[in-house]
């Protein structure tokens, strides 16, 4: 996972391909859903609360396998999402439209970069 987001990062920086980080979640019905009820990963079926929270972009992990924990997604989306402001800040930096047509379109950015905000 940490080399996706990784590759991610770089295309972005070298490429400027936004990327999006979506966590897999085991909706009903679905084959990941099956799979993670015969393999134990989850024994009880999420809330919509729960479904709302982990199918957003940047979402929260409702299972963990052997080889990660929600604990373990949950730190790599903080890095990833620290790792993308950084990025972003300095391809605006060295692109002032994209920066000004960012600002345009959500001038509440504007506040948050003049007073170092950080976004929820």
């Amino acid at each position: 996972m940490k080399q996706t987001i990784d590759l991610a990062l770089k295309l972005f920086k070298t490429d400027n391909v936004i990327p999006h980080l979506l966590i897999a979640t085991p909706l009903p019905g679905t084959e990941l859903h099956e799979q993670c009820l015969k393999l134990g990963l989850i024994t009880e079926d999420p809330s919509s609360k729960d479904f709302s929270t982990a199918t957003r972009t940047h979402g929260t992990a409702l299972f963990s396998t052997a080889d990660f924990s929600k604990e373990d997604i949950k730190e790599l989306v903080n890095t990833y999402q620290q790792d993308l402001k950084k990025a972003s800040a300095i391809y605006s930096l060295k692109n002032p439209l994209y920066a000004l047509n960012r600002i345009i379109k959500n001038p509440k950015l504007l506040k948050r970069i003049l007073f170092f905000r950080q976004s929820s």
